[in-house]
């Protein structure tokens, strides 16, 4: 119930939320890979992330694939991003989705809410009964962010997800509450379905 609330503040959709504790950030993500995504199929990330994705895909017998963060206005290139979970889903049966923002590790680059409702207008999109859709929004460097009120507003565009997607952030207390090595993190999964 902290991690949720230390997650949302004031921005929490109206949603079912739950979440269970991991072993920091990195045991969000792992667990994330490993419960949305099926052995063989591949995970999609941005070509700018944190190398551990790599080692958590591999781990679990999953490989990474990228799209182009950026576009040529160093904006978040959403045309790439469609074009790739539109590759990925025609050839699998689901697909896992990571985002790590705000402050992206490592080039700092945080999605507006404005590019944040067009990913999620991607998924919408794309994800069906047959072919749902899970998206991390990987927030472990959130507590960086100069405006912590404005840099959750993004979370409450989560409550137009379509109910055959899925969300989860992946809440680390090791960054904003210098506790890097106690490994304390949970998983919160956001849904319209309990």
């Amino acid at each position: 119930a902290a991690a949720i609330e230390q997650t949302f503040g004031s921005q929490r959709p109206e949603l079912c939320i739950e979440a269970v504790a991991s072993s920091g950030g990195t045991g969000a993500i792992h667990n994330f890979i490993w419960n949305y995504s099926s052995p063989g199929d591949a995970v999609l990330t941005h070509d700018w992330h944190w190398q551990p994705y790599t080692a958590l895909c591999s781990d679990t017998l999953r490989r990474l694939e990228t799209f182009t963060l950026l576009d040529d206005n160093q904006k978040f290139n959403i045309a790439a991003f469609e074009q790739k979970v539109q590759e990925l889903i025609a050839v699998q049966k689901n697909l896992a989705v990571i985002l790590n923002t705000p402050n992206n590790n490592p080039t700092g680059y945080s999605l507006a809410d404005a590019e944040w409702e067009q990913v999620l207008a991607v998924i919408n999109k794309y994800a069906t009964a047959q072919k749902p859709i899970a998206i991390l929004a990987d927030i472990a460097y959130i507590d960086y962010a100069p405006d912590q009120v404005g840099c959750r507003k993004f979370m409450k565009l989560f409550e137009k997800l379509s109910p055959h997607a899925f969300a989860a952030f992946a809440f680390s207390m090791s960054k904003g509450f210098t506790l890097y090595g106690q490994r304390t993190g949970a998983l919160i999964g956001v849904s319209k379905d309990p």
